[in-house]
């Protein structure tokens, strides 16, 4: 039998989220007989969190970190954890944690650093300049990562032009569970009789959180024209995210007059019965998007989706949705009166074909099965001794 492989995943929480989310899958998906794992946060708790800690054979804690500048007291925590517990590999998830990651794994003796990288083209004016220089700096210590996975192939080019070592790139897209997300015309009739929508109505939703790089204002003037040319299609945004902005959003809302169109549902922790209510998903995304699971999702429960071509969307979707530019209202407008427009066996045709789309191309299994083996492939070239070959 081939030796156990310990590994350490860290990211900075476990609430809703794509990173999150896969993060758990992966833990959770990985063989038992094969490999140790312990996931850490910087902060505890979540929706995620209280998931992963049913699972048995995945151990979970946290680091506590007290804000965004309790830096070097977290990589000391890290490191001493590190030590203690002697992982081979430590995969942080996301910029923050894989800087951290690599401090610690110096100090603690960790031998094999792995980063996972989630997004694109991000637009930091949008978040600060701290957030600029963090990830300028993760570029500069890229070069000390033994492997760097992106889930998309845009964003794998994106940290290449902006200094991310080239050569240490793989590329696992997301892994989206299609037995969790599927068809389900029971969930479709319960969801839409809690949100008051009538059978015979077009209900288009997006799911994110609220967050400028999600585009809902675009969404919005979209809505407006779509609910004035066709008055028998309503929305639906599903999502949390900084209530200011949220604020403004549903004001904006309501001077487009889509008061009577449009629902706020807030975040949910029942997607896979959300997602078979749509007859349309959106994703407006204006930048920053790697993989989008929140399409891939919507596609696997039988829903056809509209979405702006940011990150790899375009590729997601092939030829069972539409692909428009970011940014733009009026495309979103006629994308979604296009697809508003189909009869509803051909909407439910093409749903059909974005499920077999994913189940195809976009499975959990193989996300699980390639993610191992760059594991598996790393301890080996950690023990052959220097100057052997790979036979």
């Amino acid at each position: 039998m081939s030796e156990r492989i310990r590994i350490v995943f860290l990211i900075r929480s476990l609430t809703r989220g794509g990173a999150e989310r896969q993060l758990s899958v992966l833990a959770e998906g990985l063989d038992p007989a094969v490999f140790d794992v312990l996931v850490l946060t910087f902060y505890p708790g979540g929706a995620v969190w209280c998931e992963l800690e049913k699972v048995p054979h995945v151990q979970l804690r946290s680091l506590h970190k007290r804000g965004r500048w309790d830096n070097v007291r977290t990589v000391r925590a890290l490191a001493r954890i590190l030590r203690a517990w002697r992982p081979l590999i430590i995969h942080a998830y996301l910029v923050e944690a894989s800087i951290v990651a690599l401090l610690a794994a110096r100090l603690g003796s960790t031998p094999i650093v792995v980063w996972g990288v989630r997004a694109s083209n991000v637009d930091y004016s949008q978040y600060g300049t701290i957030h600029w220089l963090t990830f300028r700096a993760a570029g500069m210590l890229s070069h000390f990562a033994d492997l760097i996975v992106a889930n998309s192939e845009s964003g794998r080019a994106h940290c290449v032009r902006h200094g991310y070592r080239s050569d240490r790139f793989a590329v696992i897209l997301n892994g989206i569970d299609t037995d969790r997300f599927r068809p389900r015309a029971d969930a479709r009739s319960h969801m839409r009789a809690e949100w008051g929508i009538a059978s015979g109505e077009v209900l288009v939703g997006i799911a994110a959180r609220i967050d400028p790089m999600k585009g809902h204002h675009t969404f919005l003037q979209a809505a407006a024209e779509v609910a004035r040319a066709n008055r028998n299609v309503r929305f639906v945004c599903i999502g949390a995210g900084d209530t200011r902005y949220a604020a403004a959003l549903r004001a904006a809302a309501d001077g487009f007059g889509l008061d009577a169109k449009l629902l706020w549902v807030g975040e949910r922790g029942d997607m896979e019965r959300v997602y078979p209510a749509l007859d349309i998903a959106c994703s407006s995304s204006l930048f920053g998007e790697g993989f989008s699971n929140a399409v891939g999702e919507a596609m696997a429960c039988g829903t056809p989706c509209v979405v702006t071509d940011v990150g790899d969307s375009a590729t997601i979707v092939g030829d069972t949705g539409t692909v428009v530019r970011p940014g733009s209202a009026d495309a979103l407008v006629t994308a979604i009166l296009g697809m508003a427009g189909m009869t509803p066996p051909d909407r439910v045709g093409l749903g059909l074909r974005a499920r077999a789309r994913v189940v195809q191309l976009f499975s959990m299994r193989e996300m699980i099965e390639r993610t191992a083996a760059s594991y598996r492939q790393l301890a080996v070239s950690h023990k052959r001794p220097a100057g052997m070959l790979p036979a």
